[in-house]
């Protein structure tokens, strides 16, 4: 019998776990750095409301581009995700996290958005093996 009661996901996805970013070209790891929580984390979910109500009090500013809707999801999702980074920057400067930064950085980068959702999406990668 599979007793679901030994699947405790959230906890484990509340405790977080660190990935590397790989070069999206040759998928090789690089030094950066991305600390991150599971989605089945209730804190991964709380930090995903605040960013849909911060969206809420301003839906003048949404783009009406169907591709840059999804973009922008796509890049919420893995900010709401993001707890910090390291080694990560953009034009040749060091990019201090912040999740407003992380949401810029998916829609610029939306590779970077998908490697996150990617790391998040595998729940093993959250358990102790």
């Amino acid at each position: 019998m599979l007793d679901l009661a030994d699947y405790d996901l959230d906890a484990e996805a509340s405790r977080g776990a660190e990935m590397t970013i790989h070069d999206p070209k040759t998928g090789k790891p690089t030094d950066a750095k991305v600390g991150v929580i599971g989605q089945d984390s209730a804190q991964y979910r709380a930090s995903l409301r605040r960013i849909r109500d911060a969206v809420a009090a301003a839906p003048e500013r949404e783009p009406a581009d169907e591709d840059a809707q999804a973009i922008l999801a796509r890049a919420r999702s893995a900010a709401a995700a993001i707890t910090h980074w390291s080694g990560i920057g953009f034009g040749g400067a060091a990019l201090e996290f912040s999740t407003e930064a992380a949401v810029d950085l998916g829609v610029r980068r939306p590779w970077f958005a998908d490697q996150v959702l990617a790391f998040t999406a595998v729940r093993g990668n959250f358990g102790r093996g």
